[in-house]
C-alpha cells in the first residue's frame, strides 16, 4: 500500500519541483562554484533555499490527498492497511451512521491542519536558526585546510544519479506495462498470470480458460468492426486532405495541416456515436461499457463547468486585484488542501438536502450524472483558475487597455484580446481537468447515485476476483489521458512556450 501511494503521488511532487528548479538562474550555481563552493555547499546554500517554494507546493499537493486516500488501502491494504478515509467511508455508506462519520471527518481535517501547522512552524524555526548559526558555518568554512588535490577515484555522483533516475522510470512504467500484459491474460484472474496470452477478449466465440472457466469476449466484433472501419476511413480522409489540397492548388494550407486530423477525429466520433449506442454497444461486458461511457460523460460535463467558472475567475484574479482576491485565493487554497473524502462527504450531504434535480431526474438528465458534473468540477475549477491566472499574470495588460482606448467595449475587448491570450491556458486547464475528472474515484463513489463511472465500477469489481477485461478498460482510459496531455503540450508549444513554460502552466505557476 505504501509503494502504491508513492506511485500515485510522485508526479505531484516532481512537477512543482521541476518548475522551481528550472527557474533558478544557472549563473547563481556557477558563481557559488567560482567562489570555492563545493557541490554540497552550493546545493545547501543556493539550490535548496531557492527551490523552497517548489518543496512546499509539492508537500501540499501530496500530503493532503494521501491523508484522504482510501481507494489504495481498500484494494491493496487488507486489514493491516486500514486508513482513516476507509473508516469514514464505511460509516457513511456501510453503517449509515452519518453523525459519527461526520465527527471522524472533522477530526481528520483538524489533524491535517495541525500537521500543516507543525510543518510551517518547522520552516519558521529553520529560518530563525539560520542567521544564528551563520557565524559557526562561516568559521567552519574559513578553517585552515590542506591544499586540494585531484582524487584518484572516479566521479560516482553522476552515474549514481543516472541509475536512480532509471530506477524511478522503471518504477513508474513497469506497472503500466503489466496492466497491458495482464489485460490479455489467458486465465480467470487479472492479478495471477496464467503463463499465456488470449485474444478472446477482442471477439470470437466464447472460450474457456485453462482452468475450465467460461470466458466471454470483451468486444462484440459485429458492431465494433464496422465502427472501427468507419473511424479509420474518416481519419484517413482527414490525413489526406492537406496533401490533396497541395496537389490541386500547388501550395500548402497551414490551417488544413493543423486542424484537418483533429476535425476528422471529431467527425468520426460524432458519426459513430449517431450510428451506434457508443461505448455501451461495442462492449459485451456491460459493466466496462457503462463505466467508460459514464466516465466520459461525467468528465465532459465537469470540464465544461470547470473551464467556464475557472476561466472567468482566473481573469478576474489577474486583472482586478484587491482585498477580494486574497479572500478568493484563500478559498482556492482551502479547496486544494481539503482531503477529497471531506469534499465527497460534504457534497453528499449538501446534495441530499438541496433535493430537486440533485435527487430526481430532470429533463432526461439522470440526477446521478448531474451530481457528478457538479462534484467533479469543484477541484477542477480551482486548478483551471490557477492556470489561467498564472498565464495572464505574466502578460502586460496594455493590450486590453489599448483596445479600450480604441473604443472597444469590455465584451468585445474580452472576445478579441483577452480570450485569444488565455486560450492556451483554457485548453491546458480544460484537458487537465478532463483527465482529473476521468478517473475521479472518491467523490464519484459517494455522490454518483445510480450513474456509474469506470473507477466506481472497478472498485465494486474488486470485492470479488478481478477479471482480465477490466485491464482493457484501464488501458483505454490511460491511452485517452496520454493523448489529451500530448495535445495540450502541442497546443502550448504552438503558442511559443518552452517545456519549462508548459510545465509551469500545467503546475499553475
Amino acid at each position: 500500500m505504501f509503494l502504491a501511494i508513492v506511485y500515485n503521488y510522485v508526479g505531484f511532487m516532481v512537477l512543482p519541483m521541476f518548475v522551481a528548479l528550472d527557474r533558478i538562474d544557472p549563473a547563481l550555481r556557477e558563481a557559488s562554484k567560482d567562489l570555492g563552493g563545493t557541490r554540497a555547499s552550493t546545493f545547501m546554500s543556493v539550490t535548496l533555499p531557492l527551490s523552497g517554494p517548489g518543496v512546499v507546493a509539492g508537500v501540499l499537493l501530496t500530503f493532503i490527498p494521501m491523508c484522504g486516500d482510501y481507494i489504495t488501502a481498500t484494494v491493496l491494504g487488507g486489514a493491516k492497511g486500514f486508513m482513516v478515509g476507509a473508516l469514514i467511508d464505511s460509516q457513511f455508506r456501510g453503517a449509515q451512521n452519518w453523525p459519527e462519520g461526520s465527527a471522524m471527518a472533522v477530526v481528520m481535517i483538524i489533524m491535517v491542519l495541525l500537521a500543516l501547522a507543525a510543518f510551517a512552524l518547522l520552516l519558521w524555526l529553520l529560518r530563525r536558526l539560520t542567521p544564528a548559526l551563520s557565524p559557526l558555518v562561516a568559521a567552519w568554512r574559513s578553517r585552515p585546510r590542506k591544499p586540494a588535490r585531484a582524487t584518484r577515484f572516479p566521479d560516482l555522483l553522476r552515474p549514481a544519479l543516472a541509475a536512480w533516475t532509471g530506477l524511478l522510470l522503471v518504477f513508474l512504467f513497469i506497472p503500466i506495462l503489466l496492466v497491458v500484459r495482464h489485460s490479455f491474460n489467458n486465465g480467470p484472474s487479472f492479478s495471477i498470470w496464467s503463463g499465456s496470452y488470449s485474444t478472446v477478449w477482442w471477439g470470437g466465440p466464447p472460450g474457456k480458460t485453462k482452468s475450465g472457466m467460461k470466458m466471454q469476449g470483451l468486444f462484440d466484433f459485429d458492431s465494433t468492426g464496422p465502427m472501427l472501419v468507419r473511424f479509420v476511413i474518416i481519419v484517413a480522409i482527414g490525413i489526406a486532405v492537406p496533401y490533396v489540397w497541395k496537389l490541386v492548388t500547388g501550395r500548402h494550407n497551414r490551417h488544413l495541416r493543423q486542424w484537418s486530423v483533429l476535425v476528422a477525429f471529431v467527425i468520426a466520433v460524432i458519426v459513430n456515436g449517431l450510428m451506434t449506442d457508443w461505448y455501451l454497444s461495442i462492449f459485451q461486458q456491460a459493466g466496462v461499457g457503462e463505466g467508460l461511457r459514464g466516465s466520459f460523460l461525467a468528465a465532459f460535463g465537469g470540464t465544461a463547468i470547470a473551464v467556464s467558472i475557472g476561466g472567468l475567475c482566473g481573469v478576474a484574479l489577474a486583472r482586478h486585484p484587491g482585498k477580494w482576491a486574497a479572500v478568493m485565493m484563500a478559498l482556492l487554497f482551502l479547496i486544494l488542501v481539503t482531503p477529497e473524502i471531506m469534499d465527497a462527504i460534504a457534497l453528499a450531504g449538501w446534495m441530499q438536502r438541496v433535493g430537486g434535480p440533485l435527487t430526481s431526474d430532470t429533463f432526461g438528465v439522470p440526477f446521478g450524472m448531474l451530481r457528478l458534473w457538479i462534484g467533479q468540477s469543484l477541484y477542477a475549477s480551482a486548478v483551471v483558475t490557477l492556470i489561467v491566472r498564472a498565464r495572464l499574470a505574466g502578460i502586460d495588460a496594455s493590450l486590453e487597455e489599448a483596445a479600450a482606448d480604441l473604443g472597444a467595449p469590455p465584451g468585445r475587448a474580452f472576445r478579441q484580446v483577452t480570450l485569444p491570450i488565455i486560450s492556451p491556458a483554457l485548453i491546458a486547464g480544460g484537458l487537465l481537468s478532463f483527465t482529473l475528472c476521468l478517473d475521479n474515484t472518491i467523490i464519484s463513489s459517494l455522490i454518483s447515485g445510480a450513474s456509474s463511472t469506470f473507477p466506481v465500477a472497478l472498485i465494486s469489481a474488486t470485492k470479488s476476483e478481478i477479471k482480465p477485461f477490466w485491464g482493457v478498460g484501464s488501458v483505454v482510459l490511460f491511452v485517452m489521458t496520454m493523448a489529451l496531455l500530448a495535445f495540450v503540450a502541442r497546443v502550448l508549444k504552438k503558442s511559443g512556450d518552452s517545456s519549462s513554460d508548459i510545465a509551469a502552466t500545467l503546475g499553475g505557476g
